[in-house]
């Protein structure tokens, strides 16, 4: 599978590819990379908050209820290191922020 952090504006095109990938791609890029979206893309905008099926999308399987419990703990327990983490946050001040209840 095909991993790009964040694809530069050039290789849009790319997105067309019958192939699985997983791509960042920027604010100020994404209009130009909307014609080159495949059809069965999923694009998920992290900054909104919001999952965009394509019309030619597979309808996924369903989780096993086990595995689908275990990824939401699992989810639940690290999303906020990953938050924190992300910011280049010490454990100190992640600890201060928790202490002072300002997690936001």
């Amino acid at each position: 599978h095909l991993y790009i952090p964040v694809l530069p504006r050039f290789l849009s095109p790319m997105l067309d590819a019958p192939m699985p990938y997983l791509c960042g791609i920027s604010r100020e890029n994404f209009p130009h990379a909307v014609g080159d979206i495949s059809e069965e893309t999923v694009v998920v905008d992290l900054d909104r908050n919001i999952i965009t099926m394509g019309q030619h999308t597979p309808d996924l399987p369903s989780l096993p209820h086990r595995r689908k419990m275990k990824l939401e703990a699992a989810l639940k327990n690290h999303s906020g290191e990953v938050f924190w983490q992300a910011r280049g946050l010490t454990t100190a001040q992640v600890e201060e922020a928790r202490a002072s209840g300002d997690e936001n």
